[in-house]
């Protein structure tokens, strides 16, 4: 579970459901792709945030860097690489997370129960206080900003 002091950072929908419903990534994955999309398109919401990345192609896809050949042998090989891939990647709010929940309508059964349990989390969540780490020190002996002299 998803500590509460962090609830409100935005990150995707799998993450959210993941952390809440306490599903491993394929089964949030499959849920979103089944019922949270069409829910997320019926009410018209834009990600809180929209970011760039890039990312190593899945699955082993390798790309032809160069064809090398032997001095000795004459024989020639394929240099490969692993191709880095530009990805968007949107993140959500807690408060988008419980709109988009409260509009999806899953018909597999699995589903509806991953629905509930996040929704439960949710607003278990929303009531109880926010953790503050006041007993701690502001800038610790490891701290980045002591050591920026």
């Amino acid at each position: 579970m998803a500590a509460t002091s962090r609830i409100d950072r935005p990150r995707s929908l799998v993450s959210h459901i993941k952390h809440l419903a306490d599903v491993d990534p394929v089964e949030a994955r499959k849920f979103i792709d089944g019922s949270c999309d069409a829910a997320r398109k019926r009410l018209g919401l834009r990600p809180a945030e929209t970011k760039r990345t890039k990312r190593t192609a899945r699955h082993g896809r390798h790309v032809v860097v160069a064809t090398i050949t032997d001095p000795v042998t004459g024989e020639e090989r394929v240099k490969t690489a692993r191709r880095r891939k530009a990805v968007r990647v949107y993140r959500y709010t807690a408060d988008q997370v419980k709109k988009i929940l409260a509009e999806a309508k899953p018909r597999k059964a699995e589903y509806k129960e991953i629905r509930t349990a996040a929704l439960e989390a949710l607003t278990s969540k929303e009531q109880a206080p926010k953790l503050r780490m006041r007993h701690l020190p502001r800038h610790t002996k490891w701290s980045k900003r002591r050591h920026r002299r």
